[in-house]
């Protein structure tokens, strides 16, 4: 069995409805639409005053048309198929029976208890309690083979699912409600013929009972679409009509939230046409699509950061696709462990597919494949605590085989659930990486070809900002809008503060927050209504408070009507920390602002030098820039090495992930600075923006 985090927040799919669709109501006003299917789907409708629109079709008769269509309908996707869009991959890795089951309380709590008791056995010092439940349990008796997985063991949720074969079997005659429930029995308690019996020794269990819900088969398969997106770039495949993957890790689910969230501030950015929040001041409305730097000619804007969406999340749905066939090859070596081997029905179906034996009418080779089956499971009755010898052990085949299973799990090679370095590791390396930074030792690499090797923060263009934390300077006690930030509760809690204040505030003021995400986090803060690009400055202090890097940035946002926001990050605290405030209502006066009014600048500490760790582990290149002469190296060496003159700007995406990242050297002037910042800027746009 695989044991799930008490700690995780684990829904099953209709509580995750039910939250979803409340969360929407309750902020977003959408029309949800029950009970009403998509029929017909007219692209670039000919009839509508805008041929770029899509027009949809339902059931109930209604007709709407969009501009954008995001297709999140699963991996029968109609909508995919309607757009003609095929799937690459292997389309029938195994068919499977899933069975939803729901267990009453009397065997929920007998379930609950006896898990408790195995893993106390195994682990003396695991303090078990029955909310840590395992959420997978793979089963094998000669009455079961399958693997039952706990979305909610205290209230009795489970699915079974039982591996299918047909032809040569049957939903009617191998899968009907009894011979399915007698499968739950046997794989739940070991009992062979269905429900437990009341007797003189367990008269309880006589109330032990359970509800089948459904019974349905699949297919599991390994693909990902050739395109996410149709040629016209407005009709958009998320989630599982995207990709659809063996269920073996949860990258399913994991990979549509991801293609959500990447593709959710793209169409921000596009359909953001309303007045921009008034913290921006005296920057312009910005138009229906976000400007493009001059230096990329003819570039359609729409089609480009759509089409980047396609190229970012393509790679990696099929990188997750390759994991989770790994990972369903790794559970079937516990079978192999008890002598049963996945080809072996997969060879006899064969068999019974050619000459001369598809001869026999198809009755006869169902019994065959049947008996031949049963056969293959009958040793497999030695682990059933009935066939206990009179000693109470086993018999040779089942310690045999007893033996094989522990060497694998001590080996490690059952299936994991963490995969830090694709859960987290993950990167979306654009077409051209203008400015990198590369790891300079191999001290701490990523853990080779494990796909359970660790994930190591990385600061280079593509990958996540990683989670440094940082102190807010003095943020104004009335400034309640930063109570909006999602991070405040759980950097309360890291940082160990002696209150307990629900705000994030400690007693001295301070606050600490995470750079993963900021740039989500700094749009609520701030109240805009468009995705931010978050410009992070770490220096060791800064030179004067009207700075050439807040002025840059906000010349920058003015000619490209990007929404930037510019967040210093000191090495040390200034040594005048209150006129660095990051308080709300900043006004035009403030001395502080210079002639970089209208944008948002706040101040913070690298009170752990987590960052500045992370950043002495880099090598800045430029692949762009001549290869530097002997003295030039010399010269960035020193002050690279030199904590004093570590002064790095980095471009963090709406997504939290970086656009873009470069060191400036002070010694080479504001000109030179003013420079490089900008073609920061605008090489950051295109690495997020444009394929």
């Amino acid at each position: 069995a695989i044991r799930r985090h008490d700690r995780l927040n684990y829904h099953d799919q209709d509580e995750k409805t039910s939250i979803i669709c409340k969360e929407t109501s309750d902020h977003h006003h959408p029309q949800l639409r029950y009970g009403e299917e998509v029929v017909r789907i007219i692209p670039n409708d000919a009839s509508s005053s805008n041929n770029s629109c899509i027009t949809i079709q339902t059931s109930q008769g209604q007709s709407y048309r969009t501009r954008y269509l995001l297709a999140a309908d699963g991996v029968h996707s109609p909508t995919r198929k309607h757009l003609g869009i095929p799937m690459m991959g292997d389309e029938s890795l195994q068919t499977l029976i899933n069975v939803h089951f729901r267990t009453n309380d009397e065997l929920s709590k007998l379930l609950m208890h006896l898990q408790e008791q195995s893993t106390s056995s195994s682990s003396p010092h695991n303090n078990l309690h029955t909310h840590d439940q395992a959420m997978l349990h793979f089963v094998y008796n000669s009455q079961l083979v399958g693997a039952f997985v706990c979305h909610d063991g205290n209230k009795g949720e489970w699915v079974l699912q039982i591996p299918f074969f047909p032809p040569f079997q049957t939903m009617e005659r191998d899968f009907d409600k009894k011979s399915v429930e007698n499968m739950i029995w046997a794989g739940l308690l070991g009992v062979v013929d269905g429900a437990p019996q009341k007797n003189s020794t367990q008269d309880s269990r006589s109330n032990l009972g359970l509800e089948i819900l459904s019974i349905r088969p699949w297919t599991m398969s390994s693909l990902v679409a050739q395109s996410y997106l149709n040629e016209s770039n407005n009709a958009i495949l998320v989630g599982d009509a995207a990709h659809a993957f063996p269920p073996a890790g949860g990258f399913g689910m994991n990979t549509g939230l991801q293609d959500a969230h990447n593709i959710a501030w793209r169409l921000a950015l596009l359909l953001n046409n309303k007045k921009r929040n008034t913290h921006l001041l005296d920057v312009p409305t910005p138009s229906e699509e976000i400007k493009m730097p001059s230096s990329i000619p003819a570039l359609s804007v729409p089609n480009a950061i759509l089409s980047k969406y396609d190229q970012e999340r393509r790679p990696v749905a099929t990188q997750n696709a390759a994991l989770s066939v790994r990972n369903y090859q790794r559970t079937l070596r516990i079978a192999k462990a008890c002598y049963l081997d996945a080809q072996h029905p997969q060879l006899l179906m064969s068999m019974l597919h050619s000459p001369p034996m598809n001869l026999l009418p198809l009755e006869t080779r169902q019994d065959m494949f049947r008996s031949l089956v049963q056969v293959a499971m009958m040793p497999l009755g030695s682990l059933l605590p009935s066939s206990k010898t009179p000693t109470g052990g086993h018999s040779f085949h089942a310690d045999h085989i007893e033996k094989n299973v522990r060497s694998i799990l001590e080996r490690g090679g059952s299936l994991p659930l963490v995969f830090p370095r694709y859960e987290l590791g993950f990167s979306y390396e654009p077409n051209r990486i203008n400015t990198t930074f590369e790891r300079s030792t191999s001290s701490r690499d990523n853990g080779g070809g494990s796909d359970t090797a660790g994930y190591f923060p990385r600061l280079q263009v593509g990958h996540r900002m990683p989670h440094v934390l940082v102190e807010v300077l003095t943020p104004s006690a009335s400034a309640r809008d930063w109570e909006v930030m999602e991070t405040l509760n759980h950097c309360h809690k890291t940082s160990c503060r002696d209150d307990d204040s629900a705000d994030g505030f400690a007693s001295d003021g301070s606050m600490q927050m995470s750079l993963t995400d900021i740039s989500s986090q700094l749009r609520r803060v701030y109240s805009y209504s468009s995705p931010l690009f978050t410009i992070l400055s770490y220096r060791r202090a800064l030179i004067n408070p009207n700075d050439l890097i807040a002025k840059t940035v906000k010349d920058a946002m003015k000619k490209w009507d990007a929404p930037l926001v510019l967040v210093h990050a000191f090495a040390d605290t200034p040594d005048d920390v209150y006129a660095y405030d990051n308080g709300a209502g900043l006004s035009k006066d403030d001395p502080h602002l210079g002639d970089t009014m209208g944008l948002n600048v706040l101040y913070t500490i690298d009170t752990q030098q987590a960052l500045l760790q992370l950043l002495n582990n880099e090598q800045l290149l430029d692949p762009d820039i001549e290869e530097p002469t002997p003295q030039q190296k010399q010269n960035d060496n020193e002050a690279y090495s030199n904590d004093d003159e570590v002064n790095v700007v980095i471009m963090i995406r709406p997504d939290g992930h970086i656009a873009n990242i470069t060191r400036i050297n002070e010694k080479e002037g504001a000109v030179r600075i003013s420079e490089q910042i900008e073609l920061l800027i605008e090489r950051g746009l295109r690495n997020a923006l444009s394929v």
